[in-house]
């Protein structure tokens, strides 16, 4: 409600939303302005659903949706002729994902509302197939339909091999084609595990889109996507205000099919969602700022924004309800778990290791089941199918050198912190292994570092791809040994997770108490291969700069003094050779100095029509002049060092992650 004093000193009209027959008017007013080419017999239908809807579910359809609907079906009749067909599958489409749970009642009674029984998906079987249509090689829907045309050749069953297309993973694939199919941005909600990712990327390798990802969080400002207003020297020696662009920016300008995957939106701030939402309604010009605008290439960039559902985060209903109106929101339900065994045997397929899917399919089905009857209340993060990816990749470097149940037990037991819960899932999985009595030595053969580990009277050996004198100078196998003997049991199993970690490429996180050794053990794992590690403290106040670099403004360069010694040599003597007097400035370079040259020569400029034949010259040198000590060329970018770890493979280590903002968290996920 608005205050008094605000209330009175303006006219205050109500304005009453739309009844129904005037939607409807207005509708079919819409189709004709925008050539939509919508037939009166579809207006029946929809106009006969708009109000089933509302008597059954209680809920109205926004005027937003139902332009939203127009505009697909427009899409929809170019490609299909059967337009009944069409109206009815674009609205089960589009509203089966309108309530929060896709519930079977509530799917049942949308199909009753339409009179339709839709195709189900098949086991099992990719929802895809290959046709040419008029000389292009195109992706159909076998349930839609519809056709996309490829951007480069690929062999669709190639892609296929380690992905198990279940019911609910083919109709996420089918429903971002037709998103993209229609020009319609698409919403995607669901439990980490549940294939979003890994759909998107799919559907634009089999498309050949690029894909850009752009991830969100609390702290995310405009100009972290869009970019920053920067200054820069116009052709007369003066300043400009230019837009420094982004990755996002450059995409959208370009006329290559691109894929746009906002990550997190329930986590963006309303003033970014608000931009998201210009975007989904196709806005032509986009503002940015006062100085600067866009106009996005809508047929060459499609949007996609995914977010994960859990407790007590925001979700749907922070969304801003013109980003849903404009778009086709779909929410995954979280069954991935149902078809557990046919996907872990599918990403199994292939490696040396696949005889081992059994295995890990049971500790995951005893793992999850525990958490779901017995973690309800706890704060530990939950087990996922991201999990999988984890065991592959550490699986494939250690097949044939370790016992399975060590990667098992790095997989699904110190994944938690508390004794007791890890000690239950222990028992629960029978998952063998022994970190107290585990025994580890760095041994080199051949000039091979690797690491020597017993464990239960057996012997393992994972070899590193260091050499004993490599880079980091000679190691001093003798001394590190000597620190590994001084190690407890668990500290010793925490450096063999180290190792695995590290031979397979893989990032981790060590978490514990404070003073547990965590620091200690990757200085000693550094020192174990002769590696500089660069240590960095994060708290609540760390500044993203420490990741990205920053720019200051700098004092001239040696480079930049020389080069200006040089051209003031010259521009002295063009002034004297014309017998014109000025004050002879000191070797030292200084701005100040310099400037008062160029106003002696400003003062030689003005006498052109005498000294005309050396006046260009003398414009010349003082244009390159200004170049060198124009404040805004003397802003210049620093490199972190944090980047030049990074660029000279030095090991970065970030003590206690858990306090870093979001921003710089959301930084370090691409190096993942």
């Amino acid at each position: 409600k608005l205050s008094e004093a605000i209330a009175s000193r303006f006219t205050v009209l109500q304005v009453n939303s739309y009844n129904e027959q005037e939607e409807n008017i207005m509708l079919k007013l819409y189709s004709k302005e925008n050539h939509l080419n919508i037939k009166e017999s579809a207006f029946k239908i929809l106009e006969d659903f708009f109000y089933d809807y509302k008597n059954t579910f209680g809920k109205k359809i926004y005027i937003n949706q139902k332009l939203n609907i127009l505009n697909i079906l427009s899409c929809i009749n170019m490609a299909e002729k059967d337009e009944i067909k069409n109206v009815k599958l674009t609205l089960f489409i589009l509203m089966k994902n309108n309530f929060n749970n896709k519930k079977e009642s509530y799917i049942e009674k949308l199909k009753d509302i339409l009179d339709e029984n839709f195709e189900e998906y098949k086991e099992g079987e990719i929802p895809f197939s290959k046709r040419e249509i008029n000389g292009h090689e195109c992706i159909l829907s076998k349930i839609t339909n519809l056709p996309l045309e490829t951007k480069k050749q690929n062999e669709l069953m190639n892609q296929n091999k380690k992905i198990f297309f279940h019911k609910d993973f083919s109709e996420l694939l089918d429903v971002i084609h037709f998103s993209i199919f229609c020009k319609t941005g698409l919403i995607i909600e669901g439990m980490d595990g549940q294939g979003k990712k890994t759909a998107i990327k799919y559907i634009a390798s089999l498309l050949g889109y690029n894909l850009l990802n752009i991830y969100l969080n609390e702290s995310t400002k405009i100009e972290d996507i869009f970019g920053n207003i920067a200054f820069d020297n116009d052709d007369n020696n003066g300043l400009k205000m230019v837009n420094v662009r982004t990755d996002f920016i450059s995409t959208l300008n370009k006329k290559n099919y691109s894929i746009i995957i906002f990550h997190n939106i329930n986590k963006a701030s309303s003033s970014i969602n608000e931009l998201i939402t210009d975007f989904y309604r196709k806005k032509p010009d986009i503002y940015i700022n006062n100085f600067n605008k866009i106009t996005p290439e809508y047929n060459y960039n499609f949007f996609i924004s995914i977010f994960t559902s859990e407790n007590n985060i925001k979700g749907k209903e922070y969304l801003p309800s013109s980003l849903i109106q404009n778009s086709i929101y779909y929410q995954i339900e979280n069954n991935a778990i149902n078809y557990l065994n046919q996907i872990v045997k599918f990403r199994f397929f292939g490696h040396e290791f696949n005889d081992e899917y059994k295995v890990f399919s049971n500790k995951f089905l005893s793992v999850y089941k525990f958490e779901k009857d017995d973690m309800k209340e706890s704060n530990e993060s939950n087990l996922s199918l991201n999990e999988l990816d984890k065991f592959i990749k550490l699986r494939q470097n250690t097949y044939k050198k370790l016992d399975i149940n060590i990667i098992l037990s790095f997989i699904f037991i110190f994944r938690y912190s508390e004794d007791e819960i890890r000690e239950k899932i222990k028992n629960i999985t029978k998952i063998k292994y022994d970190d107290i009595n585990t025994s580890i030595k760095l041994v080199s053969e051949m000039g091979h570092l690797y690491l020597e580990i017993k464990m239960n009277d057996k012997y393992y050996y994972l070899q590193f791809h260091e050499k004993k004198d490599n880079e980091g100078g000679n190691i001093n196998i003798e001394e590190i040994n000597k620190n590994l003997v001084s190690l407890t049991g668990p500290q010793r199993y925490c450096l063999l997770f180290l190792s695995c970690c590290y031979i397979s490429n893989k990032p981790c996180i060590l978490q514990g108490e404070t003073s547990s050794g965590k620091t200690h053990l990757i200085h000693l794992f550094a020192d174990m291969l002769g590696k500089k590690l660069k240590v960095y403290q994060m708290n609540n106040d760390s500044n993203v700069i420490l990741i990205n670099g920053q720019s200051k403004f700098e004092d001239l360069r040696l480079d930049e003094i020389d080069k200006l010694r040089t051209l003031k040599t010259k521009l002295e003597k063009l002034i004297n050779d014309n017998n014109i007097l000025i004050e002879q400035q000191q070797n030292d370079i200084t701005v100040e100095k310099i400037g008062k040259l160029l106003d002696q020569a400003n003062k030689f400029i003005s006498n052109d029509s005498q000294y005309n034949n050396k006046i260009e010259e003398i414009k010349k040198i003082k244009k390159e002049i200004i170049k060198i000590i124009s404040p805004v060329n003397r802003f210049r970018y620093n490199k972190s060092s944090f980047c030049e770890s990074l660029e000279k493979g030095e090991w970065i280590l970030i003590e206690q992650i858990e306090s870093a903002p979001p921003e710089i968290l959301e930084r370090l996920i691409p190096l993942t």
